[in-house]
Formats: C-alpha cells, sequence, structure tokens
C-alpha cells in the first residue's frame, strides 16, 4: 500500500499497478482515510482511469478490501502527500515503523524544511503530513505543540545543549516532557556517557556533546526522530562513532529515524534513501545493501 499524490494506491506483491494482474487484481485512489470510529474511506474518480470505468459492484468490493488492509496496517508510521501537484508534485512518500530514512541533496533542495514541516515547526503551504493515521498539518498549535512533546524526538548539528546542566540534567530536560520516557540509567549506558554524566558541556568533547543530544532526544521514547546535519560539525571517526549510536539506537529502541545529511556515504545505512532537488523528489529508493555504520567510507 503505497499513499502518492494524495492518495492511497493499491499494489500486488510483485509491485504493478495493473488491476489484470498480480494477486489483488485491482488498484484504486483514495481522498482521505477517516480514522473515526466508523473507518469511512472516501474514494476520488481524479486521475486513475482504471477505477472510473469500474462497475458499482467492484468498487464496492475494492472498497471493503483496501479497508481491511488498512486496518491491518500497522507498519505505516509517517505520510507525506501534495495532492495538489499531481503532475509535477514528487514530495509524496511514506516512512514505515523502525525505518531509517536518509534524506539527501544538495544546499537549498529542501532537506532541512521538510524535516522542520514534518517536526510540526513550519506549516507547508499545501499538502498533508499523517503521522500514525492522524494528520498533523491541520493541527491548530496547542495540539502541534503536543504532538512534538509526545511524538518526537530532534538531533541538531550544533547540540543546542543548555551550558549551566550537567549531561544528566540535559537528558533530563527530555525526561520531563515525557509520559513514559526510557530508564535513563540504562541510556546513559548506551550512549556511553555514564562517566560523564556530571560535567557540563564546555567539559566534553563535540562527539560527547552529541551524544547527550541524542540522549535528550531519545529519552522520550519519540515516535520519530529527527536529525538534521547530526555529523555535520563533527570529525570522520566522531561522525561514524555518532552514526553507529543511531543505528543501535534504532536497533534497541525500534524508533524510526530521519537522517537530513550533505554526505553521500550515510545513505548505506538506511532502510529508504530519499533524493530531494529544488524542492522535489528526485529519487526515493528502498535500501536493499545496507551496511553498518561502523563500516561506512567517505
Amino acid at each position: 500500500m503505497v499513499y502518492r499524490n494524495g492518495t492511497y494506491v493499491a499494489f500486488d506483491g510483485n509491485g504493478t499497478t495493473d488491476p489484470t494482474q498480480g494477486d489483488l487484481k485491482y488498484y484504486a485512489l483514495l481522498k482521505s482515510w477517516n480514522n473515526s470510529s466508523n473507518h469511512q474511506l472516501n474514494f476520488s474518480d481524479s486521475h486513475l482511469k482504471t477505477y472510473q470505468v469500474m462497475d458499482n459492484s467492484s468498487k464496492q468490493t475494492l472498497q471493503k478490501r483496501l479497508l481491511e488492509r488498512m486496518k491491518n496496517s500497522k507498519n505505516m508510521l509517517l505520510i507525506i502527500s501534495d495532492d495538489t501537484n499531481y503532475d509535477r508534485g514528487l514530495l509524496n512518500f511514506e516512512i514505515e515503523k523502525g525505518e531509517i530514512c536518509v534524506l539527501l541533496g544538495p544546499s537549498g533542495s529542501g532537506k532541512s524544511t521538510l524535516l522542520n514541516i514534518i517536526g510540526g515547526i513550519d506549516q507547508p503551504d499545501s499538502g498533508t503530513i499523517t503521522i500514525q493515521g492522524k494528520t498533523i498539518s491541520t493541527l491548530k498549535e496547542k495540539d502541534l505543540t503536543n504532538y512534538r512533546r509526545n511524538h518526537l524526538g530532534y538531533v541538531f548539528q550544533m547540540y543546542n545543549l543548555i551550558s549551566h546542566l550537567n549531561v544528566e540534567q540535559n537528558i533530563d530536560v527530555g525526561k520531563y516532557l515525557s509520559k513514559n520516557p526510557l530508564d535513563k540509567e540504562e541510556l546513559l549506558q548506551t550512549l556511553g556517557l555514564k562517566e560523564h554524566r556530571y560535567k557540563q558541556p564546555n567539559q566534553l568533547s563535540g562527539g560527547q556533546q552529541q551524544r547527550t543530544s541524542i540522549g535528550r532526544a531519545i529519552i522520550k521514547n519519540p515516535d520519530l526522530l529527527l536529525c538534521d546535519e547530526p555529523t555535520g560539525a563533527l570529525d570522520y571517526h566522531t561522525s561514524k562513532d555518532i552514526l553507529q549510536l543511531i543505528e543501535d539506537v534504532n536497533k534497541k529502541y525500534g524508533n524510526t529515524i530521519i537522517i537530513v545529511t550533505h554526505n553521500d556515504a550515510i545513505k548505506d545505512m538506511a532502510d529508504r534513501v530519499i533524493y530531494l532537488h529544488d524542492g522535489r523528489i528526485r529519487e526515493n529508493i528502498k535500501n536493499t545493501h545496507k551496511i553498518p555504520a561502523k563500516d561506512l567510507n567517505w
């Protein structure tokens, strides 16, 4: 099931959209997904001629089967769609739970802007953003605040630690925002910061500061960890250490992670790679040959 241009498209197991082939033998566009108790689906006839020519009985069968698949789909975490730009939009994609997704592109391609929109910091001019079935692009400010608090962790390039707090206290900043935080002692061990817990930020190396930043974000136990150039201010060896830590966090806690980067080599550790250019998606690739972060070279 792929969300494209404001719509869900049902694909068969072989990836074909030909309704006469494959196991499903159908496809259609869905204009919206109503997540209320009755789970109504609203179909749109636009853009897809095959659905337009289906008879009513076929459409009813299609609706019933699509509904079951959507209700049973527990892996869908993030959906981005722009239904105002069907012909040129190319900013439509999905990310599944537990994936590491890398956003690649030159400066000015829209990577950080897209990350800020996903993070509820900026608002899109058009289209929708859906997290776990909830459309966040239409939320009011109070609801956006709750969304950021309950679902997101953010890792910045320049750490943004609170200078007068030590490592443990900086991590506690994230802990206090969460209803279900991770165990702090276990996390400090995972981060390799247990022996540095009482140090101030100015007593830490760049790598240790970034580990603290990751700890502050991940202790909330967020559904989605957003990393904006997390290795941009670090040297080669420290960068690899941080990427290994991000990889370990993903494996241990199952958080979905989106990494914005200029570094093309980082794509090899990702489950999904999205290339941006001039505010559009140039390529959206599922990586079938992941390599461990420790084996990355650039």
